[in-house]
């Protein structure tokens, strides 16, 4: 279990010494809870032997500041720091996640259920973060009943016996039930996936369902997995609710029992009432180190299947990530080498060696499905199918569709994290796509922006931020485009391209002038189209 949580290599600097903090106060707390049943004990073994009101007073004062400030140390230190320490972790997971997520590629994206992805990135963090710190407190808890037992017989060895024979029923409960309540855990969250799904996908269907008007067969439908989820969540209840129950009627009945068998030692002067007394508070403390333990047990148990679908994710990305998958040629800024593309087991094309200009614009054209985004990801190292080579890796820039949004005006999105730098560049981008609503606030739910304006932000971010580099792929840039800013595009990435490789997709009509090439995709081939003239210098 250590070995998982440390390949997810889960704290930072300031949060690993967060942790030793939290873990020094836990081992600081053990000792302190102890306070209270220590000075009951001196109330009735030694102040009343004394008979003094005032030593009675002075331990009522005494007693009081000491139970405030165990209190306050609990709240601060243990509660309120716990849960300080279990948010930032599980932020430092999610952040982890959606870092590793976003160097998926569209393949290994494609082929990751949605909502459970989700779940990994989102909502499990939470519970793998929690898991994680109390994963932690074992070694303390298990210390702590070990020295709670020795300071018990230290005191009373009678009461130790009856008390480890308590502790021995309390294990053989626990250790019954947790093996069932396993069980109903894992065939819960079975059960909660599958709703989750098929709600999803109802959700993202109800317009199909408006359409047939099948709105009550496909509730119906749904209702299945919830009966489903409600018998398995129904066993779940039951199984925790008497594993709980267990440690609760031991805790009950233990004082009965030391209450009994304490009038026995103290008529045989094995024992005072003030040890009496002490046993019955000690052993709620014992109990409940007990039951840390048993909990952390299930705990650890019922977080390895997040554990494993956390993983899932990190273990389909390499370490390194970056641009290109070979060397270039000196000559050339991108090379696609002799290679087989597939798709599903199918073939979508065979490629022969095409070596590209230092500049130029190429035209890369096929039908739909034929495979044209397919060479693209893989020139722009989202996807390995195909042996490309750019020369320096990190100098393309790939633009594809769709575009993310984030809170904010339409100027945020553009500049979408960069640091303003050139406003010139930025109000000459603008023009040129006839973007006159800069600072209009985008709402996300639902997105305010028509389909032609959301492709203008899309490009002038792409257009500002990816300046500097000197490969453009483009993915259909002329969608949703209204005719005047299409063809002011298309006259723009022709002077563009006197300076810098851009290799186009679109099923626009494209005059030859200005084109280096046509690479077409038919017939499972990938290749030079020859039939036409152009001015092109490989």
């Amino acid at each position: 279990m250590f070995k998982k949580y440390a390949s997810l290599k889960p704290l930072d600097g300031p949060l690993q010494f967060e942790l030793r903090k939290y873990l020094i106060f836990q081992y600081l707390n053990a000792g302190i809870v102890l306070i209270v049943p220590f000075l009951v004990k001196y109330l009735f073994d030694d102040i009343l032997l004394e008979m003094l009101v005032r030593d009675v007073v002075l331990w009522l004062i005494v007693s009081g500041v000491a139970v405030l400030l165990v209190h306050l140390f609990t709240f601060y230190c243990i509660q309120y720091s716990g849960d300080r320490l279990a948010t930032r972790l599980s932020n430092s997971f999610r952040k982890k996640q959606l870092l590793h997520v976003m160097k998926l590629s569209p393949r290994q994206y494609g082929s990751l259920d949605k909502d459970l992805l989700f779940n990994a990135v989102y909502a499990e963090t939470g519970v793998i973060s929690a898991a994680f710190i109390n994963a932690c407190l074992i070694w303390k808890c298990m210390l702590q009943v070990a020295v709670y037992l020795v300071i018990l017989f230290f005191i009373s060895w009678p009461f130790g016996i009856v008390v480890l024979v308590s502790l021995g029923l309390y294990g053989l409960a626990a250790l019954f039930n947790t093996g069932r309540f396993q069980q109903s855990i894992e065939a819960e969250r079975i059960s909660i996936d599958g709703l989750t799904r098929r709600i999803r996908t109802l959700l993202d269907g109800k317009i199909q369902a408006r359409l047939y008007r099948k709105e009550a067969f496909l509730v119906d439908y749904a209702d299945e997995s919830m009966k489903d989820w409600e018998n398995k969540r129904i066993r779940y209840n039951f199984w925790y609710t008497l594993l709980a129950q267990v440690p609760a009627f031991l805790t009950d009945i233990v004082p009965i029992l030391i209450y009994g068998t304490g009038a026995v030692f103290i008529l045989l002067g094995w024992s005072t009432i003030g040890t009496a007394i002490f046993i019955t508070q000690f052993i709620a403390l014992l109990f409940s180190a007990m039951q840390d333990i048993a909990g952390i047990w299930v705990e650890q148990n019922n977080v390895l299947p997040y554990l494993d679908r956390f993983r899932t994710v990190l273990d389909v990305i390499p370490e390194t990530y970056e641009y290109g998958i070979l060397s270039g040629p000196e000559i050339a800024a991108a090379a696609i080498h002799e290679g087989a593309v597939y798709r599903g087991g199918q073939l979508l094309f065979r490629s022969e060696s095409l070596t590209l200009g230092q500049s130029g614009l190429f035209l890369l054209q096929g039908r739909n499905g034929s495979g044209k985004t397919t060479l693209l990801d893989n020139l722009a190292g989202l996807e390995t199918d195909l042996p490309v080579s750019l020369r320096p890796k990190k100098t393309v820039a790939y633009f594809k569709s769709p575009c993310l949004y984030i809170e904010g005006t339409v100027l945020d999105n553009i500049w979408f994290g960069s640091a303003p730098e050139s406003v010139d560049h930025l109000q000459s981008v603008a023009g040129m796509l006839d973007i006159g609503f800069l600072h209009q606030t985008i709402h996300l739910q639902p997105l305010n922006l028509s389909l032609g304006q959301q492709q203008k932000v899309a490009l002038a971010r792409f257009l500002v931020n990816q300046w500097d580099k000197t490969v453009w792929l483009l993915d259909e840039p002329f969608v949703n485009l209204d005719k005047d800013t299409a063809a002011r595009l298309r006259e723009f990435l022709l002077q563009e391209a006197q300076t810098r490789l851009i290799l186009l997709v679109t099923h626009e009509d494209m005059p030859d002038t200005g084109i280096t090439a046509r690479i077409q995709i038919a017939e499972s081939r990938l290749f030079f189209d020859e039939s036409r003239a152009f001015e092109h210098a490989q």
